[in-house]
């Protein structure tokens, strides 16, 4: 059994390091573990970074006598191996980074790639569909969460996809300004 916090509810809880007095308790009631999620709760975790130091800080202070897991800005096994590397945390907790990767940051042979997510949004959306019928349906929030995250995911597919023909054309206009003896850096007229 444990429990997971936040750095605090803003910046003064943060720099009076409320958490580490909250994890201190956990360990004297005998938790498990505590999941600490690097950001205040003021924090906009979309416009501010996860600040891994504070989970090191829990770690450093609690040791063997607690699990610490690190969460916050986990959005490949990349950056959990660098988390658990940085922080000495005995675990990560996933949770924005399963829904933007559509769930493909749990699958080892998941290799990071943006390509590999979208061209699966379609058959995970059918999969998340069917599951949500068998249990009775989503909550309207849920669906409606899930619906924009795969709305984003099929975007960044279309601009993955603009990217990739921008640069097929601009290697196909180097190699034919190269033939025409231009270079490649010539430029238009």
């Amino acid at each position: 059994i444990g429990i997971k916090i936040r750095l605090g509810v803003n910046a003064d809880d943060e720099y009076r390091e409320v958490y580490l007095r909250a994890i201190d308790i956990a360990r004297k009631v005998g938790l498990d573990y505590v999941a600490l999620h690097a950001r205040h709760a003021r924090d906009d975790s979309k416009a501010t970074k996860a600040r891994w130091a504070h989970i090191r800080r829990a770690k450093d202070k609690v040791g063997d006598r607690l699990k610490i897991l690190g969460n916050g800005d986990v959005y490949t096994r990349d950056d959990a191996r660098a988390m658990m590397e940085q922080t000495r945390c005995d675990g990560v907790l996933v949770a924005r980074g399963s829904i933007r990767t559509a769930g493909l940051i749990f699958d080892p042979a998941w290799q990071g790639d943006d390509e590999a997510v979208c061209a699966a949004a379609d058959r995970l959306q059918r999969r998340y569909a069917d599951l949500s019928r068998e249990f009775g349906g989503p909550r309207q929030k849920l669906g409606e969460y899930h619906r924009e995250s795969f709305r984003r995911i099929r975007a960044r597919g279309e601009r993955l996809s603009k990217r990739q023909r921008w640069r097929r054309l601009a290697a196909w206009l180097r190699k034919e300004c190269k033939e025409a003896g231009d270079g490649p850096d010539a430029s238009f007229k």
